[in-house]
């Protein structure tokens, strides 16, 4: 449906002719939704991001989720909510000290010793709470923190400053905050506020309330530190509320500015904060100010207040995407018996079970004591439960229910203090081995039991019964040994067995280790992994037990997070819940690394989180590889790099770009340098630096987050590009002889570089990223334009339900290219948005000595009518008298539904020319595969189309005026009768008789449906004969001399492919090998018969002459815990009869040796999902040549073969990478290549275990 314009509103023009946008006037002003709604829909149209497309490009649409191998859907993990309900928690005051406040000591509480004869107090802000008397710590009496208008300087003045400052004391009342009553289930309904002269205690017994309002006469004892009181009697003014000068010393009086939220005019600042959404002039009134003090007074005041509202607040934003269930250390009635400990069990967070639980949690008393090892090891007996009552079932309270084993767990501790329990039971857990599950290993997991190691250790002495041994056991023991082990090991996660993690958040407190900060926290752990440093004996001081908190959270592979602030706790429950709720991530893809000929192999994996679609990119060593590839550690992660640099540096930093539709050139990904579209779609300064990396800033609403915790998108589809520096494209012979004669210094520069390469990426957070290859740093980043209307989605807390579901980012295959622009070689990367968007894009590599620029930007092709969901690699060549272009095919889903070549001229982006195939609608070119001249320049491109037409496009020199749809227009192939999508680029291979052979295969995989499509599919080569000499004059027709006519199956010779056989281990398959009658013959067809779902989906490899063509089965949905991957098979074939080769070409008898002892006539493996297995395992092996075992040798120093050898490399499942050359069949074809490093392929998507 369409909103109409408003008639003051000037409508954006669609050119026909230049098929893009011009505005009249700049966006308006997006305040009223109904303009907001209808700009975003005509800005749509005009980047040809349709919300409304055409019904057959609707049928189109890519999928959203993986398809190739889809991850199996996870289980709602298990969260368990531990909370201290200890007398601490009522404190007003956090946190604790000393503490440092801009290079000053502060201290508002007692823990350290004051002398023996010194006498502590339990502090309070107000007097005469009726919760807080004689519940304080043991030995400790109460006091209270003076609030007295006319004392101005002396410790009384300073202390009370210190108490009643938000900028201090980090509980008390900031008039830069809006206190909100604690919501009470998913319908955002709040508790009710209460006036501010009747202002509850606590809201459970809204009858004992306090008068805010006034001054009152006190008698109490007052308080000027935590150990100097004496009893008296003062004037109190409870609205005092003092803010520190940015700065400034908090010990000096003269520092802090004096607000009274009861005397009108001092009540609140001049100019309220942004966050005051509550406040609706520029200044909030008394009346405002009063009540958001109320608020806070009731909901927000103590540990235990603000643990409830941060609490509350955020599980409602988890509704639906866990299982939920909460203790507390004291138990419902304040006694630790059995069963009091576990108040609610884990059950699915519907709305009815969210009331609930927080009804419960909103109503727990705080005690004096924390038993929290008893308590842990509570909730672990919980845990190993089975039958109703089990944790791991599907659904709940039905023993009958299967249960899952993939089912995460993770029990998050909530505590303000020290634990004073006597226990003993545990042992030394973390200094022995755990037992092995290598007997129900089904992942086939390379660790199977927990090894005592630092930094687990405890160090010197070793100590028993610690929190950190008693949450251990239930991490290395299998807590339900019924189940099948199916749970997926990541990071420091080494358990496939059903476990417990545990989470710690401490409120206010610090251990004796440095672990303010994440920084801190990693480098203490480093050195406690050293030796450097032991973990400290809890039994010794009460700070250790809070390392103790952290050692707990380090032996379960959980994390220890401090918070010191209202906002930190809500920001690290947020990542506590985001951590424990998200599964491990899946391997989409990974691509060898070497940073140099010669060099040691790694592997750049690509990785994502299925439900959250969060990812990274990592390198791993390929010596390392033993077992499951996930369970290796990264020499580098871009997620922790990109973390990191934002955490020391923040996302100002970051060098993120972006296009300028109105300039057509690139431009910084600000705010102030975006033009009026891309500001349309983001909406605001605010979503920019989200996207960045920054802090959700103050006013946004809590749907609203931040990506500094996991930084990076998933990344999905496509896999990451290696760019080495020594690629060599063959441009010496250029008909440009100024580009050819700077072609050899231009290689030699790149070789001699001391850099290691790059590694460039897409992913889901709507960037393509290019880091470092030897340390994974983030060099630059950039979004396409078809990226602005989804990112303000991607940064919602919601993001992957179905209230915001999943969407991809830049999710299509990356080129690196060379080219001759500005009268200099640059290295180019080349992507598109794929199914993320309708996007196409390219960059220019920054130099190795100077930072990146918008200048990268070459182009972003965004606003194209026929410009469709480009899923195939862009290809980059220079045509003779014409320059350097970039082609692809314009994909499917276009707004036009046509056809058509594509060709952006990189030296001036805004020419995009194009060759539209006849047809209707519904129709879109795939991947391109361009025929280069002697000299290396293109002279032609073959696509096929989504009709199963297979097009040749003649590129003339006299520039693209000439150019045209070559073969009279008619396509060179049709699969007449037989729906199949041709989507895979072709591969070209000389013929005998002149021309070549065009080896191609049908079958897609875009749409949901395509995934669960059956129908028959089939191989092709078939004979283009026409010369590169005579490019204007089309061939006849096999057997006649009229007008060239379209092969179709008719005309091809027709292969048979056999059963499956297995032979030594390995399961092969016989392919016939009728000759083909090319009298009357244009070539052959192999159709895979007896294999529904099966297609070609990659483009096939040459070998000699033959052809590798690997087909795939995508893996299907799968139930939880359960995978059903991907099947991929290799066939080797004979590019001119599609037949098996005549001699054997596989080592199927696994002596190592190609030879007459194997089977003649098999021409198929079983494969990984992109047929790598055949090109690097040991145990197949590709072959040429008759019955006698081909020779092999090394290339010589310059990577060349001696002549009547071919080069070809052999990588070991050890990562040894072999060049060799061996003997041509025939003649080698003068194809003399030097060994360049960039040879990899993926392996796209690898199936996962079972």
């Amino acid at each position: 449906m369409f909103l109409p314009l408003p008639r003051s509103t000037r409508m954006p023009l669609f050119s026909a002719e230049s098929r893009s946008c011009l505005f009249a006037d700049p966006v308006v002003a997006l305040g009223d939704q109904v303009l907001r709604l209808y700009w975003r829909l005509a800005l749509g149209f005009c980047l040809g991001l349709s919300f409304a497309p055409m019904a057959a490009a609707a049928d189109l649409l890519p999928a959203q989720q993986p398809l190739l191998q889809p991850a199996p859907p996870a289980p709602s993990p298990n969260v368990m909510f531990t909370l201290d309900d200890s007398g601490s928690m009522l404190a007003d005051f956090m946190p604790e000290g000393p503490f440092p406040v801009n290079g000053a000591a502060v201290t508002l509480n007692g823990t350290a010793p004051c002398g023996p004869s010194c006498t502590r107090y339990w502090l309070a802000a107000f007097p005469a709470d009726p919760r807080k008397l004689g519940r304080g710590p043991t030995g400790y009496l109460d006091g209270v923190v003076s609030a007295a208008k006319h004392v101005t300087a002396g410790d009384d003045a300073i202390f009370q400053m210190q108490f009643r400052s938000p900028d201090v004391n980090a509980l008390f009342y900031s008039p830069d905050r809006r206190y909100l009553p604690w919501v009470t289930g998913s319908g955002g309904v709040r508790r009710p506020t209460f006036p501010a002269d009747k202002a509850p205690w606590d809201v459970a017994n809204a009858s004992a309330v306090f008068n805010l309002t006034g001054t009152l006469v006190v008698d109490a004892t007052w308080c000027a530190a935590s150990h100097l009181c004496s009893p008296g009697t003062q004037l109190f003014s409870p609205g005092l509320v003092y803010r520190l000068q940015a700065g400034a010393d908090p010990t000096s009086a003269n520092a802090y500015r004096r607000f009274d939220v009861n005397v009108d005019g001092e009540h609140a600042p001049v100019v309220k904060a942004p966050g005051r959404t509550d406040c609706l002039a520029s200044r909030c009134t008394q009346a405002e100010e009063r009540q958001n003090f109320a608020n806070w007074f009731t909901y927000h005041r103590t540990r235990e207040a603000l643990t409830k509202a941060a609490l509350s607040d955020t599980l409602v934003q988890y509704q639906g995407r866990l299982r939920l269930g909460w203790s507390q250390m004291n138990g419902s009635q304040g006694l630790l018996r059995p069963g009091a400990v576990v108040q609610q069990p884990v059950l699915s967070l519907s709305s009815e079970h969210l009331g609930r639980v927080l009804a419960g949690l909103q109503a727990v008393q705080s005690w004096p004591t924390t038993p929290m090892r008893s308590a842990v090891e509570a909730v672990g007996q919980y845990f190993r439960q089975t039958g109703t009552n089990s944790a791991w079932l599907n659904d709940d309270g039905d023993a009958s229910a299967p249960a899952a084993g993939c089912r995460r767990s993770a029990n998050v501790i909530l505590t303000d203090g020290y634990y004073n329990d006597f226990y003993v039971g545990a042992g030394d857990v973390d200094g022995k081995d755990g037992p092995d599950h290598a007997l129900s290993n089904p992942g086939g997991w390379r660790q199977t039991r927990y090894l005592a190691r630092r930094p687990h250790l405890d160090g010197t002495p070793a100590l028993a019964d610690t929190l950190a041994d008693v949450v251990m056991r239930d991490f290395v023991e299998d807590l339900q040994p019924g189940l099948p082990n199916l749970l997926r090991p990541g990071g420091s996660d080494i358990a496939f067995w059903q476990h417990l993690n545990t989470f710690a958040i401490g409120l206010g407190v610090q251990g004796t280790l440095p672990a303010a900060t994440d920084e801190q926290r990693r480098d203490t752990l480093r050195r406690l992994a050293q030796g450097v440093l032991n973990w400290p004996d809890p039994r010794q001081n009460t700070a250790a037990r809070i390392d103790d908190l952290w050692h707990a959270a380090v032996n379960t592979a959980g994390d220890f997070h401090p918070a010191t602030t209202a906002e930190g706790l809500s920001a690290e429950l947020d990542s506590v819940l985001l951590r424990a709720s998200t599964p491990a991530q899946v391997m989409s893809s990974q691509v060898a690394y070497a940073a140099g000929a010669g060099a040691e192999l790694s592997w750049v994996q690509a990785m994502f989180e299925p439900g959250r679609w969060s990812g990274d990119v990592r390198l791993v060593d390929a010596a390392a590889l033993q077992g499951n590839a996930l369970d290796v550690p990264p020499k580098w992660s871009v997620s922790d790099q990109l973390r990191r640099s934002l955490q020391a540096t923040g996302e100002a930093q970051r060098r993120v770009f972006t296009w300028h539709t109105g300039r057509g050139t690139g431009v910084a990904f600000n705010w102030d340098e975006l033009d009026d579209l891309a500001r349309a779609y983001l909406g605001s300064a605010s979503v920019v630096s989200l996207v960045r990396g920054g802090s959700v800033p103050p006013g946004l609403p809590a749907s609203w987050r931040s990506l500094q915790a996991q930084p990076i998108g998933g990344v999905v589809n496509a896999p990451p590009l290696v760019i080495n520096q020594a690629v060599d494209m063959g441009y010496q012979a250029l008909s440009d002889r100024a580009a050819a004669a700077a072609y050899p210094v231009y290689l030699a520069e790149r070789a001699a570089s001391s850099a290691s390469g790059s590694v460039g990426f897409g992913s889901n957070d709507g960037m393509f990223h290019l880091v470092s290859g030897a340390t994974g740093d983030e060099v630059m980043a950039y979004v396409p334009a078809g990226a602005w209307p989804w990112l303000p989605g991607w940064l919602n807390t919601a993001y992957g339900t179905e209230a915001q579901p999943h969407h991809l980012g830049v999710d299509g295959p990356l080129t690196e290219a060379q080219a001759w622009l500005s009268g200099r070689w640059e290295t180019l990367v080349l992507g598109s948005m794929g199914g993320g968007g309708r996007s196409v894009f390219g960059l220019k590599l920054p130099s190795n000595d100077s930072p990146p620029t918008a200048n990268q930007v070459v182009f972003d092709l965004s606003n194209d009518a026929d410009l469709g969901h480009v899923t195939t690699p862009v290809r980059v060549g220079h045509v003779q008298g014409a320059g350097w272009f970039a082609f692809f095919g314009n994909g499917a889903a276009s707004p036009g539904g046509r056809a058509a070549l594509l060709a952006v001229n990189l030296e001036r982006p805004a020419e995009v020319h194009r060759l539209v195939v006849p047809g209707g609608q519904g129709n879109g070119l795939m991947a391109v595969q361009l025929l280069r001249d002697a000299a290396g320049e293109v002279i032609a491109i073959y696509a096929g189309d989504l009709e199963g037409q297979l097009w040749r496009f003649d590129l003339a020199a006299g520039g693209p005026t000439s150019w045209r749809v070559g073969l009279d227009g008619r396509p060179l192939f049709q699969s007449a009768g037989v729906s199949q999508s041709i989507t895979a680029a072709p591969v070209l291979v000389p013929h005998t008789g002149g021309g070549r052979m065009v080896v191609f295969g049908s079958g897609r995989l875009i749409t949901a449906t395509d995934a669960l499509d059956t129908s028959l599919q089939s191989l092709y080569g078939v004979w283009d004969p026409t010369l590169d000499q005579a490019l204007t004059e089309p061939p006849a027709s096999p057997g006649s001399s009229g007008p060239f006519q379209p092969r179709t199956r008719s005309n091809l010779q027709a292969q048979q492919l056999g059963g499956p056989e297995l032979i030594s281990g390995q399961v092969y398959r016989r392919v016939s090998a009728q000759a083909v009658d090319w009298a009357r013959q244009a070539g052959w067809v192999l159709d895979l018969e007896g294999l529904p779902g099966w297609r070609l989906l990659h483009t096939p490899q040459r070998v000699l002459s033959k052809v590798l063509l690997n087909v795939v089965r995508p893996g299907q949905v799968a139930l939880p815990c359960e995978s059903t991957p991907a099947e991929g098979m290799a066939l080797l074939l004979s590019a001119s009869t599609g037949g098996a080769p005549q001699a054997p070409a596989l080592d199927t008898n696994g002596d190592g040796l190609v030879n007459a002892a194997d089977a003649s006539g098999v021409a198929a493996v079983a494969s990984s999902v992109d047929g790598w297995g055949l090109l690097q395992s040991e145990s197949v092996r590709v072959g040429e040549g008759d019955a006698r075992t081909a020779e092999r040798r090394p290339p010589d120093s310059g990577g060349v073969c001696a002549p009547g050898f071919h080069l070809v490399r052999r990588v070991s499942p050890g990562g040894a990478v072999a060049p060799l050359c061996i003997p041509c069949e025939g003649q080698c074809g003068g194809e003399v290549r030097r060994i360049v490093d960039r040879v990899w392929r993926p392996l796209l998507q690898p199936p996962q275990p079972r």
